[in-house]
């Protein structure tokens, strides 16, 4: 019972990290070519409502991540692959806590009340900037579980034939 608990700890925190990254992703490689264009009547379609769903999803999922990481931290604790997991932990933190949390959301409903063009445009390249970062903490956090995973799995043994 115990081992599968773990494993279900394990999938629940890769889930929402592939996720996580994958969302930060799709934001860096298809919608900033676009968005430091984005107008003021633009604004509902194509960023209110996305970013309200985004931030509805994550914040159900990260606090789920938080625990679910919390808990492989104390698995793994004495182990070798112990700094995998607290890498994630921190990036995830980094990403979700520090840049959402304290410079995201503030420039969000900047963006959201935003009333001319000379408004918006800055407030979507900063809007931009710190996804920047939230793109590289995604990604260490993804890339730092997927070590895990392969280390854990004897993943590379596997392919030894």
């Amino acid at each position: 019972m115990r081992q599968s608990l773990l494993i279900l700890d394990l999938v629940v925190f890769f889930f929402g990290s592939t996720i996580y990254v994958g969302t930060m992703w799709a934001v860096r490689l298809f919608f900033y070519p676009s968005w430091d264009k984005m107008t003021v009547e633009a604004l509902p379609e194509h960023f209110t409502i996305p970013v309200k769903a985004a931030t509805k999803f994550f914040t159900v999922v990260i606090p789920l991540m938080l625990i679910t990481s919390v808990v492989l931290i104390v698995e793994e604790w004495g182990k070798a692959q112990l700094w995998q997991v607290i890498v994630a932990f921190l990036s995830l933190n980094a990403s979700a806590v520090v840049i959402f949390s304290l410079f995201l959301r503030p420039i969000n409903q900047a963006i959201e009340t935003a009333t001319d063009q000379a408004t918006l445009t800055p407030l979507l390249k900063r809007w931009m900037f710190f996804n920047d970062l939230r793109w590289l903490t995604t990604t260490v956090t993804w890339a730092a579980m997927m070590w895990f995973l392969i280390g854990r799995g004897h993943l590379a043994q596997a392919f030894q034939h």
